[in-house]
């Protein structure tokens, strides 16, 4: 038995990208398996469909539209720790120029707000991840 703090964590895909869903549970499942006992930190995924009061941490991942802003805005609002990621490969023949813009946009005014960073791959995605959480 040991003590951790524990912190909820709401994990939104604000574009409908569902890998990198996936892969925040798993960094976050890994994390907890290794680190929890030694770091006194414990990770605990909740709800898909959670608001900002339901949270601790909201992880959202941003694609080549974006849907949801709201419960970003929300969060961050609510003093939410809020980590934003955004895609950079995503097939641009397939990205509406308006909502491309819009997603540039919603990155700009979150820039001062969170934490928002750019992936180009699942191995950019999943390093960024892991140092962001560790460093939590």
């Amino acid at each position: 038995m040991f003590t951790a703090q524990v912190y909820k964590i709401a994990v939104l895909s604000l574009s409908g990208i569902m890998e990198e869903v996936y892969t925040v549970h798993e960094v976050i499942r890994r994390f907890n398996q290794e680190n929890a006992e030694r770091t006194g930190k414990l990770f605990l995924p909740v709800a898909e469909d959670a608001t900002a009061s339901d949270a601790d941490v909201v992880i959202g991942i941003v694609g080549n539209y974006i849907e949801k802003a709201e419960v970003i805005e929300e969060a961050v609002k609510a003093g939410k720790k809020v980590l934003l990621f955004f895609s950079k490969y995503q097939d641009p023949e397939n990205t509406i120029p308006a909502e491309g813009k819009a997603v540039e946009a919603f990155k700009k005014e979150m820039e001062s707000k969170c934490v928002c960073w750019e992936f180009s791959g699942k191995a950019v995605f999943e390093n960024r991840l892991i140092e962001t959480i560790n460093n939590l």
